[in-house]
């Protein structure tokens, strides 16, 4: 299957985004549970309407901030120079 989805010419590339798909999938099911356990304290604390409140300014704050970030900018990898990104070089010859 996975033969079909990737070139298999590439078994570094694929290897280095499996582990960069699993790192991100880490981080992100990771957090999960402790934001279950920050809702439920806070939702038994303040009450209901109040966390939905913070949950809801928590969710928009994410928004604004690549709203006004630079990312908004960047139509090509090229310009990622222009924001001041660190240069990044990938070789599909490996």
């Amino acid at each position: 299957m996975s033969a079909t989805c990737s070139p298999p010419c590439f078994p570094s590339l694929r290897t280095d985004l499996g582990r960069t798909n699993a790192a991100y999938r880490l981080l992100v099911t990771g957090v999960v549970p402790i934001g279950a356990l920050l809702g439920g304290w806070l939702g038994s604390t303040a009450g209901l309407r109040t966390t939905l409140a913070i949950g809801t300014t928590g969710l928009l704050s994410t928004a604004l901030c690549l709203i006004f970030s630079p990312v908004r900018r960047v139509r090509k990898l090229s310009d990622l120079a222009s924001i001041g990104a660190p240069s990044t070089s990938v070789s599909l010859a490996e």
